[in-house]
């Protein structure tokens, strides 16, 4: 019982770490995501001290669409779909608490052929769009579980903070890129299927956030009325493979 209810308050602390996040940052430059566990085998913790994962699937942006025709929607609500990778090293601390490093990367990108513009002197051009956005994410996490009576399944949650790297190459008529960094968290949970005392299999939800307010564009850091904020919240939903050492 009383494992059950540290579980719990750490998993409510961790939800109500990211309720602050900031859904309607502006996005994207056309506007303007394993948990490392011991795995019980027996009550393993004392044999396996270091757990390694490796997962992957669906990461998508969680930036707000409106106020735009219906071409410009239909364009940055595609853009936000994409995927995410991640990985995790982390030490056990007690049958219920680890500690770990973890990395999580997200891709997506869109672009649209032969659309027409209309530059400053109002003369018309045929040209295409197109934007690529990177986020990578590195963090210090705390992580915790309840195990079944079996020791088969097992249901976690950690919580990580950490730097935000962002990267987006657009390209309107001429290409651009925007950079920036920012400090984020990254909330998951998950479930985890112990095949054996060494591997595992499951699946995982993230979430993470983090909101760039020092962007550059093409190097040069954007000040005054020039400035604009980018936020970087994402949820994501892929497998994941765990192994124990």
């Amino acid at each position: 019982m009383n494992s059950l209810i540290l579980f719990i308050a750490f998993a409510c602390f961790s939800l109500q770490s990211f309720s602050q996040d900031s859904f309607n940052e502006d996005v994207s430059l056309i506007n303007t995501g394993e948990l490392s566990f011991p795995l019980a085998g027996g009550g393993n913790s004392a044999k396996n001290i270091v757990h390694f994962t490796l997962s992957g699937g669906i990461s998508q942006l969680v930036y707000k669409v409106e106020g735009l025709d219906s071409e410009q929607e239909k364009y940055l609500k595609d853009l936000r779909r994409g995927f995410y990778i991640q990985s995790d090293a982390s030490y056990v601390l007690s049958d219920y608490f680890s500690v770990g490093v973890k990395y999580n990367f997200h891709k997506s990108k869109n672009e649209l052929a032969d659309v027409t513009f209309m530059d400053i002197n109002g003369n018309t051009i045929v040209g295409s769009i197109s934007n690529d956005i990177s986020i990578s994410f590195i963090g210090l996490g705390l992580n915790g579980r309840l195990l079944s009576e079996s020791e088969k399944s097992i249901l976690n949650a950690g919580l990580a903070i950490g730097t935000i790297s962002y990267t987006e190459d657009a390209e309107l008529l001429d290409k651009i890129t925007a950079e920036g960094n920012a400090i984020g968290m990254l909330y998951n949970v998950g479930y985890e299927y112990a095949v054996n005392e060494s591997f595992g299999l499951g699946f995982n939800f993230n979430y993470s956030f983090g909101t760039i307010t020092n962007v550059k564009l093409d190097g040069v850091e954007l000040t005054g009325e020039d400035a604009f904020k980018i936020g970087t919240g994402r949820i994501q939903l892929g497998i994941i493979g765990l192994f124990h050492f």
